[in-house]
């Protein structure tokens, strides 16, 4: 039976796992980092780079680099998400034939699921060097507020990358598992995922008779969205005032989140009150 790895599809980065000796291990890229930017960019001379490579393009030839795609995958050209990109991406974001949005490098179109298949090929690859052998099957995390639109978009993404998705997992109950929360009783769990494209709450349940169920999950999109908008800036500025750029980039940071906490601690509250959940029911509290 060929290997099964797991990946992760993030906003700002992606990951990937595999079992060893009965352990998870999350495998690292050539560079020994175990994250890799989900940044994909066109150089000026057709070739095409991923991860750590491709993230110094933001500066240099942002035009042409593509990242935060995933904030796009499934999305209707009308909708909010897609419209609030046009306004503060840098790349050139095309209306589809089908009302979907697309990516427009160097004179090229690409659809979201091949973008996203770029991202879900570079973890194949990273695996199928650190294993030493093929891979074909993979599962692969999303958020779990993700419609069947999205959900279809990840494995249509996962069929061009050339991998069979066996399942597409919610990123909470992954992170439930992960921690290795076991299964002894019914439980209530709360998920806090801080992620890059928007900070998530989700209830879930523990059973051992059924598994992990999320029962209830709530996304807060401006935690992120401040955080990206000053992202947005540094990503358009002149490389000769870069360093300025970083500072202010750190100094608005720095207000966000002495901003947001407040915010995320009431958005937290109001949501287990309307899941119908007591903050005293929760066993366990995880931040992911």
């Amino acid at each position: 039976m060929s290997r099964v790895i797991g990946i992760d599809l993030g906003t700002t980065n992606c990951c990937v796992a595999t079992v060893a000796d009965g352990k998870p291990v999350v495998l690292a890229n050539k560079a020994g980092y175990k994250t890799t930017p989900s940044v994909v960019a066109i150089t000026e001379d057709g070739k095409r780079v991923v991860g750590q490579l491709a993230l110094r393009q933001q500066i240099s030839n942002p035009q042409h680099t593509v990242y935060a795609s995933k904030r796009l995958i499934g999305r209707t050209w009308s909708s909010p998400q897609v419209q609030h990109a046009l306004k503060t991406c840098a790349y050139k974001l095309v209306q589809g034939a089908n009302d979907d949005v697309r990516i427009e490098l160097r004179g090229k179109v690409h659809s979201i699921p091949e973008i996203a298949a770029v991202f879900l090929l570079e973890m194949r690859l990273l695996a199928e060097d650190q294993l030493g052998e093929a891979v074909e099957k993979a599962v692969v995390t999303v958020p779990a507020y993700f419609n069947d639109n999205q959900r279809q978009a990840v494995r249509d993404a996962g069929r061009i990358a050339g991998l069979d998705v066996l399942r597409i997992l919610n990123e909470p109950t992954a992170a439930a598992i992960a921690y290795g929360f076991q299964i002894e009783s019914k439980k209530t769990i709360a998920v806090y995922d801080l992620g890059g494209g928007t900070f998530d709450v989700s209830i879930v349940n523990v059973d051992p008779e059924v598994g992990y169920e999320v029962i209830s999950t709530k996304a807060m999109a401006r935690f992120s969205s401040n955080i990206r908008n000053n992202q947005g800036y540094l990503n358009r500025c002149d490389p000769a005032h870069r360093d300025d750029a970083d500072k202010l980039f750190y100094q608005q940071g720095r207000r966000v989140f002495k901003d947001v906490v407040p915010m995320a601690a009431k958005f937290i509250g109001e949501h287990l009150a309307s899941a119908g959940v007591a903050p005293t029911d929760v066993a366990r509290f995880w931040l992911h």
